[in-house]
């Protein structure tokens, strides 16, 4: 385990509100060096603090509204389940006892039946609750 000091700690919320702001930006923001401020996010990225820099999309622009899906199946299967999703998820979690947790980007009412038919078919799949997110946060 890595331990973070106040500063990385900042590092990493100010990335989290805007990957795209310059390191110029940033150092004038926290008081540090633009210098000083690469060296650290590099060496955040060289431990695997930081995995990747990555955009925020506005689903509800595109016509999309967000589902939170809780499929239930067998816990022998939920890796390989998990496994085959896991591409076309906005972000998806499972636990070890047969729980998979997604988050979807669809249009409408036929494009959630379709997705869960499509999940509802996969071997090992027991059950899926879905869920209009009201509110993405």
């Amino acid at each position: 385990m890595v331990n973070l000091d106040n500063t990385d700690k900042r590092i990493i919320k100010l990335l989290k509100s805007n990957s795209r702001m310059s390191y110029k930006a940033m150092g004038d923001s926290l008081k540090i060096p633009a210098t000083t401020l690469k060296d650290r996010v590099n060496r955040l990225m060289n431990q695997s603090i930081i995995d990747c820099f990555t955009i925020k999309i506005d689903h509800r622009a595109l016509g999309l509204r967000s589902y939170l899906l809780h499929i239930r199946c067998d816990p022998k299967n939920t890796a390989r389940i998990t496994k085959k999703i896991l591409g076309e998820s906005t972000s998806i979690y499972s636990t070890k006892t047969g729980h998979i947790f997604s988050v979807e980007q669809l249009q409408d009412y036929d494009d959630v039946q379709k997705y869960v038919e499509g999940r509802s078919s996969m071997e090992g799949v027991r059950e899926i609750d879905i869920y209009l997110v009201s509110e993405d946060v």
